[in-house]
């Protein structure tokens, strides 16, 4: 997946949580 800088330390924090869970 490709993302910007801001937009690819959002999704990160975002998505992490979800994963993990």
């Amino acid at each position: 997946m490709v993302a910007t800088c801001s937009n690819g330390e959002i999704l990160h924090v975002l998505f992490l949580p979800f994963l993990s869970a």
